[in-house]
């Protein structure tokens, strides 16, 4: 994922002729939606189960990734971040909550 997005960050102004400060607009959506959906995120994975919800931000990257490949327009560049975005405010969670609950307290 994270080769892709190199990729995708370097490649994107000039494929989709972005002035740069739309491209930074754009490219900030993602970390923007993972803070803001975090929390929401959290009360999910409590209800569901950490395991359970483990798969579903690798779809959502996989989704984002597959949005940006099929189409280079800004539409689908907005809908690859805003994907991104919430894959990402899924994962924290799930990983840090899995990391509580599989090592014990004392390391």
């Amino acid at each position: 994922v994270f080769c892709v997005q190199t990729v995708i960050v370097t490649v994107s102004p000039r494929t989709l002729s972005l002035p740069p400060v739309l491209h930074s607009l754009i490219f900030i959506a993602r970390p923007i939606i993972a803070i803001g959906f975090a929390p929401i995120g959290g009360i999910i994975i409590d209800r569901v189960g950490w395991k359970k919800m483990l798969v579903v931000p690798f779809a959502l990257l996989a989704m984002g990734g597959l949005c940006y490949l099929i189409k280079d327009s800004l539409a689908s560049y907005i809908v690859a971040r805003v994907l991104q975005g919430f894959a990402s405010s899924i994962l924290y969670p799930a990983g840090f909550g899995a990391l509580a609950r599989t090592h014990d307290k004392s390391n």
